[in-house]
């Protein structure tokens, strides 16, 4: 989806397909090496704990060609930024905020005190959100107009942009912070006199309202502008002039590089 979004509302061809496909099919592979960083804590034996230490440390330059290329895609381009371009953007920066998470608890060390703990939690559905719901959210913001042939409301789509970002920031972050006070997994309740966690929790908790109110704009919007909206203009509906520019790099002549 984001190789999709990113050169077309930058304006530019993709940097480089090669190293896209490649980092694609690396990260199938290295997927076999790393699911053990998972269980750690299980009594696994230490040869097997290295080498899935190293499969998901080769994760790391795999997943940074993803963000090199989308970044190198950008540098110099004509950004529009449109509610796709936004969503595509903010998931960007949370993948690598996630990302960076994801490489200490590759570490075994780190993973062993840290994996029953809420920094997992964090971790993981920071990724999930940050990165997937984005990505998600933004390519159903770009198809909407050539499915309904109707414009979305821009305004309505940046506040939830905010309420999206700001939200999936104020759980999810403070989630790493309960993981780092040792806030267990898998609990429903906590020792009152732990304030902290109270505390953390709570501001996770309106967080979490936030992130949701963000997600009753965007289904409300959706539903109305399919009905309500303006007229789009197929051609161009995002309003990119010149080149609509399709993602693949356009070394051929006769390869269509625009409408």
């Amino acid at each position: 989806m984001m190789y999709e979004i990113i050169p077309r509302f930058s304006r530019k061809p993709l940097f480089s397909q090669a190293s896209g496909v490649f980092a694609f099919v690396m990260l199938g592979i290295i997927g076999f090496a790393s699911w053990g960083h998972h269980m750690y804590s299980t009594g696994m034996d230490f040869t097997t704990k290295t080498v899935f230490m190293i499969g998901t440390l080769a994760a790391v330059p795999a997943s940074g060609m993803h963000v090199f290329n989308f970044l190198a895609t950008m540098w110099g381009g004509r950004i529009r930024f449109a509610a796709p371009m936004k969503f595509a953007v903010g998931g960007i920066a949370l993948f690598f905020s996630a990302g960076a998470g994801g490489v200490l608890n590759s570490a075994m060390p780190l993973d062993f005190i840290s994996h029953g703990t809420y920094w997992v939690v964090g971790h993981m559905h920071l990724f999930l959100t940050g990165t997937i719901a984005f990505g998600f959210v933004a390519m159903i913001y770009y198809i909407f107009p050539f499915i309904t042939g109707r414009m979305y409301s821009e305004k309505w789509a940046n506040v939830h942009f905010i309420a999206m970002m700001w939200g999936t920031v104020q759980v999810f972050f403070t989630q790493h912070l309960l993981g780092l006070e040792g806030m267990p997994r898998r609990i429903y309740d906590y020792p009152a006199d732990f304030t902290s966690w109270t505390q953390l929790n709570q501001i996770a908790t309106v967080g979490a309202w936030i992130l949701g109110a963000g997600f009753v704009v965007f289904l409300a919007q959706l539903i109305y502008y399919s009905a309500k909206g303006k007229p789009a203009n197929m051609e161009d509906p995002f309003g990119l002039g010149g080149k609509y520019y399709y993602p693949i790099e356009a070394k051929n002549p006769h390869h269509r590089t625009g409408y």
